[in-house]
């Protein structure tokens, strides 16, 4: 979870947790659970889904640094 945390500080502009899983690995519900955590302490802002989403299924949530 800290490896997560760090690689996600780390970032520039946004991400989806899907960027992060490539960047850094672990699993959908590790990653999800980490970046939850910087949501909840300021440091990361849910941005919501993807605007320009075309694939198929829900759009993936969009995240920034905050």
């Amino acid at each position: 979870v800290d490896a997560i945390k760090g690689w996600v500080l780390d970032q520039k502009g946004t991400f989806v947790l899907s960027d992060v899983q490539a960047g850094v690995g672990g699993s959908p519900a590790t990653v999800r659970k980490a970046v939850e955590e910087l949501v909840e302490a300021g440091q990361v802002e849910k941005l919501g889904p993807m605007a320009d989403y075309q694939g198929r299924g829900r759009a993936p949530i969009q995240y920034s640094r905050s």
